[in-house]
C-alpha cells in the first residue's frame, strides 16, 4: 500500500516541489468530486471544508505544507482519508 501510496501523493504534488499545499489539495479535491459526478452545492462538505479537514489531520507539523511522509502515514492511519485521497484503495 505504501507504493501506491507514494504514487499518489506523486501525482498529485502539482509544483513537484515534494509538498502538497492547500491549493493542491483544492485542486485534487475538485478533479475528484467532478470524476465521481459531484458538485459542491450537491454535499454536505464543500471543497472549502474537505481541504481543512485534510489539512488539519496531515500536517502534522502544522506547516501549512503535507510531506509525502505525512500523507502515507496520515492515510495509513485514517480510513476515511484514505478512501478520499486513494485512489488505488480498491486494487
Amino acid at each position: 500500500m505504501e507504493q501506491k501510496l507514494r504514487y499518489a501523493f506523486n501525482v498529485y504534488d502539482l509544483d513537484h516541489n515534494s509538498t502538497l499545499d492547500r491549493a493542491e489539495i483544492l485542486f485534487i479535491l475538485r478533479a475528484m468530486f467532478e470524476l465521481l459526478g459531484m458538485s459542491d452545492e450537491k454535499n454536505k462538505y464543500s471543497y472549502e471544508e474537505c481541504a481543512d479537514k485534510i489539512m488539519k489531520n496531515l500536517d502534522i507539523n502544522e506547516d501549512q505544507r503535507i510531506s509525502k511522509e505525512e500523507f502515507i502515514q496520515g492515510l495509513i492511519n485514517d480510513s476515511f482519508l484514505q478512501s478520499l485521497m486513494n485512489p488505488f484503495q480498491s486494487l
